[in-house]
């Protein structure tokens, strides 16, 4: 933001008004003014009366903007647009006056060129990803989203923004932490993976030992004992060799991920020690390249966990977005409500689109219940808001004012557009 002093206007009001049907519209946010001609005659009139209007503005034809603005290639970009210099306010035919549109009087604004050093914001960082008074000359807006990919381990869609600038900032031990989180999860796993190998095992020598006390109440013949005791040894034969099996693949499994997690630990704790501060672009590069594998380990989790009984319903519910499980925990909170809840002054329709509404989360989530069917008490008769600062007569006649200027410009347009009469008289 930047400071404006009301005697620092630039008033394009006049070279507009110069001629009736130059412009259509002007859109203005005190920096800049966007004017739309209706044809290529009326631009060349208008650029031609702004270009020298004043020295602390720029005008510019539509392909003339500056590519960094990132700007003159939209579909509803003016044919003219006007910059003024920073500190400087431009003034339109619907505002001629300072301040604009009757409002109060500003003490600045924004949206001067970016280049500037009054148009930029103020970053801050706190966490173990950051080291402790660090500091950067500056980024853009659009750098921030690499950084937040980085710290969550995503790798970031194509962007013009870059992480480089950021490097002074992360800390050496930025991948340990990562590598931390990626150790903690594999431990959880190895302890989920022996806790069902054990269940497993001892599942099967109880339904051994089960059926070997069914059979021995079941033997009534005396002379075949023997046999009996051959073909028990037999039974625990195989059932050993099963298990032996069972555990042995466990074990490749678990062998395997310890294998993957490792290397990922190790390139990730490479990457921010050993190679911080040198050649940000290939840091980058292998950086992403380690991003890649991330969900190899994600689905992996996902999987073993699938294997060893997390409910797919748990896993629906955990990807639902916060706002969508705001609503759904907000609706099922109704059921404890008295039953019989309304709405208050709601037309058919609203009614319909809030059930058709429910019905839907209900298919998409699940939810079932009496909280799906009835409603809580929602009046749709609250008094009008009041703008903060103005009276009910005040807001009438601000109402006044604003309509009166918007059909003094419909008339204006009209009388524009409208041909000229001809009059048989004239010259006689």
């Amino acid at each position: 933001m930047t400071p404006i002093d009301p005697s620092r206007v630039i008033n394009i009001t006049e070279a507009l008004d110069s001629e009736p049907g130059l412009y259509t519209k002007v859109m203005e946010s005190t920096a800049v003014a966007s004017v739309y001609a209706p044809n290529q005659d009326a631009e060349d009139k208008v650029y031609a009366a702004l270009k020298d209007l004043s020295p602390h503005m720029k005008v510019y034809r539509k392909e003339d903007i500056p590519d960094r603005f990132f700007y003159k290639h939209g579909p509803f970009v003016s044919r003219i647009t006007c910059i003024a210099d920073l500190g400087w306010a431009i003034l339109q035919p619907m505002a001629p006056h300072f301040p604009a549109k009757g409002s109060a009087i500003l003490k600045g604004y924004h949206g001067y060129d970016n280049k500037l050093t009054d148009m930029r914001g103020i970053f801050y960082a706190t966490g173990p990803y950051f080291k402790a008074g660090s500091s950067v000359d500056h980024i853009r807006a659009i750098d921030p989203y690499n950084l937040m990919c980085n710290i969550l381990g995503l790798e970031a869609a194509p962007n013009n923004g870059s992480l480089a600038v950021f490097e002074p900032l992360i800390a050496p031990s930025a991948g340990e932490r990562v590598s931390s989180s990626a150790l903690h999860l594999f431990l959880v796993l190895l302890q989920v993976s022996v806790l069902k190998t054990l269940s497993v095992i001892d599942v099967e020598l109880f339904r051994h030992k089960a059926f070997d006390q069914h059979q021995e109440m079941n033997d009534d013949d005396d002379d075949d004992d023997d046999d009996d005791d051959d073909d028990d040894d037999d039974d625990d034969t195989v059932v050993v060799v099963v298990v032996m099996m069972m555990m042995m693949v466990m074990m490749m499994m678990m062998m395997m991920m310890v294998v993957m997690m490792m290397m990922m630990m190790v390139m990730e704790i490479l990457l921010t020690r050993s190679i911080e501060g040198r050649a940000p672009r290939k840091v980058t590069m292998l950086r992403q390249a380690v991003q890649k594998l991330l969900p190899v380990r994600q689905n992996l989790a996902q999987q073993i966990n699938r294997n060893f009984g997390a409910s797919a319903v748990v896993a629906q519910k955990a990807n639902l977005d916060p706002i969508q499980q705001l609503f759904v925990d907000k609706i099922r909170e109704y059921r404890t409500k008295s039953v019989g809840g309304k709405l208050v002054d709601a037309t058919p329709e609203t009614e319909t689109a809030l059930r058709d509404s429910l019905a839907n989360l209900e298919r998409a989530y699940g939810a079932k219940g009496v909280d799906m069917t009835q409603f809580p008490t929602l009046n749709f008769t609250e008094p009008e808001l009041v703008w903060p600062g103005l009276t009910a007569d005040q807001k009438v006649k601000m109402y006044e004012v604003v309509e009166a200027a918007e059909l003094a410009d419909m008339e204006k347009q009209a009388a524009a557009e409208e041909p000229p009469k001809y009059d048989p008289w004239e010259g006689m």
